[in-house]
């Protein structure tokens, strides 16, 4: 079983949001005036003080200029055996978002809809992979 915890897991998080940091060459201080917060913003949020939440990653991501995409990539990356998997995924993710009803009507399962339990199934299935994977290549390394 993976010995990561949660907590290991976010530190991870703020090192590599710190990465990001350092590799724009801006300060702290200066994120903090070019994403609208108070002084000490950022330095308590990349030392903890401050419980990272989601916005904040993305705030301080467009503050440097930096893609979300790169950011979670590196973050969590992805292993060529699971590219394929993923690219299924977000086409069926595409769909999803073009067939959303105005109202909250249940969402169809035939023609070509994408059926609840199908994509709820193979996330499942693509996330035991993947921390399978995960799980061998911390037990190479």
């Amino acid at each position: 079983m993976d010995k990561t915890t949660i907590q290991d897991e976010v530190e991870r998080a703020l090192e590599t949001l710190a990465f990001f940091l350092r590799s724009s060459g801006r300060s702290r201080q200066d994120l903090d005036r070019r994403i609208g917060q108070g002084r000490g913003f950022t330095s308590q949020v990349l030392t903890g003080r401050v419980k990272l939440r989601y916005d904040h990653v993305i705030q301080i991501l467009q503050g440097i200029n930096a893609e979300p995409a790169l950011y979670f990539a590196l973050l969590h990356p992805i292993a060529e055996a699971d590219r394929p998997a993923l690219h299924k995924l977000q086409e069926m993710f595409a769909r999803f978002q073009e067939e959303q009803p105005a109202t909250q009507a249940e969402p169809e399962t035939q023609g070509g809809k994408v059926d609840p339990e199908e994509l709820k199934r193979l996330v499942q299935e693509q996330v035991e992979q993947a921390l399978k994977a995960r799980q061998r290549k911390r037990r190479r390394a």
